[in-house]
């Protein structure tokens, strides 16, 4: 599903940000790797203050006129639309056998204006909750988890029950770590599955949105030792004064 990518995406951006703090250490000569205040601010809140959007068009599901037991999906006006949402990430230091990032965000979602021709004054929201690990098994081997669960979700006007996922793969090194096998398996719970409510204009119905997304995989990697080619431009060329 759509939702354990974007979660997972957040942990690979947060793990991200997280190393280049410490790349930029080592670049300034700080042999000693990241500090933790240098962690404190590339891992730390925030938080989006609302915007008012005005005409905002949305995706809304309308009954039909000529058959009442039939509903469409289409696109209308709104009206106005505000959003805003708080989010805090958490980590130890990389390097060391243990590592993680845990994150937490708020979401909440403002509607006014018009749906179907009714009054609509609508507000949504949720918690989504995500987290990426590493555990440094031995000099060889790593055991990777990340996952999230979200809160009361919504997807347009759709309301969501709780659902979520988690992730798991091990990794080994052989031949001087020129060979690398990676065993994973996704949604380890069936959990990724969710029941929805609507309850907007003359549209009330509820239903069950229900996939298998596990996954059992086996990734073999072998480096060649071959370099990637180096582009060669004057914009890479010494300057006479360094020369």
């Amino acid at each position: 599903m759509v939702a354990s990518l974007e979660h997972v995406q957040r942990c690979a951006d947060a793990v991200h940000a997280a190393h280049h703090v410490g790349w930029r250490g080592a670049a300034c000569g700080r042999t000693a790797g990241p500090s933790r205040l240098a962690w404190l601010r590339a891992l730390a809140g925030e938080l989006c203050v609302p915007a008012l959007v005005h005409d905002i068009f949305n995706q809304v599901i309308y009954q039909a006129d000529s058959n009442k037991t039939q509903a469409y999906r289409t696109y209308d006006n709104l009206g106005k639309n505000k959003e805003m949402y708080f989010r805090a990430l958490g980590a130890l230091p990389p390097g060391r056998k243990y590592f993680f990032v845990v994150g937490a965000q708020y979401n909440h979602n403002f509607y006014e204006g018009q749906y179907n021709g009714a009054p609509l004054n609508y507000k949504h929201g949720s918690w989504t909750l995500f987290t990426y690990q590493t555990l440094k098994l031995d000099k060889l081997t790593q055991l990777v988890i990340n996952g999230f669960v979200r809160f009361k979700g919504q997807v347009q006007f759709y309301e969501l029950s709780t659902f979520g996922s988690l992730n798991m793969s091990l990794n080994r090194q052989f031949l001087h770590k020129k060979l690398k096998v990676t065993a994973s398996i996704t949604d380890i719970f069936l959990s990724n599955n969710n029941t929805f409510t609507i309850d907007q204009g003359d549209i009330h119905a509820t239903g069950l949105r229900k996939g298998d997304t596990r996954r059992v995989g086996l990734n073999v990697n072998y480096n060649f030792g071959i370099r990637k080619k180096e582009e060669h431009s004057f914009l890479n060329e010494e300057s006479p004064e360094n020369k």
